[in-house]
């Protein structure tokens, strides 16, 4: 949904550069990507990613 959320917002701002919400929602999820919170999700998918294949699962 962040990454959604982002490409939403330039998009939006692509259009009207002084979108408020727009300049929110992008800095808002810039700010969530370069967290510690979001570098742990994307660490543990990885880990989930490889304990999938190494056990036969479709990934």
């Amino acid at each position: 949904m962040a990454a959604r959320d982002h490409r939403r917002a330039v998009r939006k701002l692509q259009n009207n550069p002084e979108d408020k919400y727009a300049l929110y929602m992008k800095d808002d999820t810039e700010r969530f990507f370069r967290s510690d919170w979001f570098r742990f999700i994307a660490d543990y998918a990885d880990e989930a990613i490889d304990t999938a294949k190494k056990e036969g699962f479709a990934v």
